[in-house]
């Protein structure tokens, strides 16, 4: 649609160019004397040709300035942003309206010469100056307090699926593979304070913390530019009163009624003290592993000996550990095992085998 467009554009812009340039031919004899014969076809088409590649690079600037700030905005943030912008056009007509009259038949256009002449342009040029103020005023109304506003029309309370990522789950680089499968939806936030947090451990001169911080922000881009379906939002709200980045993002989630999704096993545990949803990376990682019974049969790897000296550790192909009873000396072989217990801990799960004997 945009190239169809476009085309129109740049079609009626060198139309423009190829007319302008005639025109000044028959207005000036100089043009004739530098370009010589064939004047009129020569300077239409430098100009039209000018015009359409002036354009054209305006065009392309232009599309790109839209297309990153939609990538910002909400189906629900567009509409009440148009809607504000024509609310606020439509007031700033109907208040400054007669102003206006009064102030073009006024005494002033009548005693000075330089603005007799200037007042076609005038008469254009601030009622649409003032039109795009105020309505960019009611743009800014409209998707500053785009919440509270539906809430007071629907009369109900209003919310969106609002979640905040921290530092850690960021990090951790699963948030990327789960948002991937359309579990998560609406709006990801991430705080200008986190990603201040990010970008310090990204530029760490320890190796380890600075591969880490560059991964973070590597992930942050793919969930901007690969997910569709979420809308991810780099916020500047700041909490000033408040230095510790934890207690800033509790704040925050509050204030924005948001759900929180961490890593940072203190900073759950608080979060629900304080009402807060949380949405752990590995609690919902682990839940959506499949789960193993007693007596299951599993064809386990032996990597490495484990505490004692007759376990056997493996792992799955998810990253769930598995040790493996009398297994310490069948290490790099592939053994069959069955399973004894699973142990579900904070971390993840350990899965506890026998070896089969034939």
């Amino acid at each position: 649609m945009f190239t169809i467009i476009r085309g129109i554009i740049l079609l009626t812009v060198s139309v423009i160019g190829v007319i302008v340039g005639f025109t000044l031919i028959d207005s000036n004899s100089v043009y004739k004397e530098v370009f010589g014969d064939n004047t009129s076809i020569k300077l239409a088409f430098l100009l039209g040709s000018i015009f359409y590649l002036i354009t054209s690079m305006l065009l392309r600037e232009i599309n790109k300035i839209i297309d990153d700030f939609l990538e910002n905005l909400s189906l629900k943030r567009i509409l009440l942003g148009t809607f504000g912008f024509i609310v606020g056009a439509i007031l700033a007509n109907v208040i400054l309206l007669v102003p206006l009259i009064i102030f073009f038949n006024s005494d002033i256009f009548k005693h000075q010469i330089l603005l007799k002449k200037l007042e076609p342009l005038l008469k254009i040029v601030i009622p649409i100056t003032i039109n795009m103020f105020v309505g960019y005023i009611g743009y800014r109304i409209m998707t500053k307090y785009d919440d509270d506003i539906i809430s007071v029309l629907s009369g109900r309370e209003y919310k969106q699926l609002v979640s905040i990522l921290d530092t850690s789950a960021i990090i951790d680089g699963r948030i990327f593979d789960i948002c991937k499968t359309g579990i998560l939806s609406g709006e990801i936030i991430i705080p200008k304070f986190v990603l201040n947090e990010l970008q310090f451990i990204a530029d760490s001169s320890d190796s380890l913390k600075r591969q880490k911080g560059r991964r973070g922000l590597d992930i942050l881009h793919k969930l901007k530019t690969e997910i569709t379906g979420l809308v991810v939002r780099f916020t500047n709200d700041e909490i000033p009163d408040e230095a510790h980045v934890d207690n800033k993002l509790l704040i925050l989630c509050n204030n924005f009624g948001a759900k929180l999704i961490t890593n940072d096993y203190n900073l759950n545990k608080i979060a629900k003290l304080k009402g807060i949803q949380v949405i752990n990376v590995n609690e919902l990682a682990n839940a959506m592993k499949p789960t193993m019974v007693s007596g299951e049969k599993l064809l386990v790897k032996i990597i490495k000996k484990g505490k004692d000296v007759e376990q056997g550790i493996g792992y799955l192909d998810d990253g769930t550990m598995i040790v493996v009873e009398d297994g310490g000396n069948h290490v790099g072989k592939e053994m069959k095992t069955t399973v004894k217990s699973v142990l579900q801990t904070s971390a993840g799960r350990i899965i506890f085998t026998r070896c089969k004997m034939n």
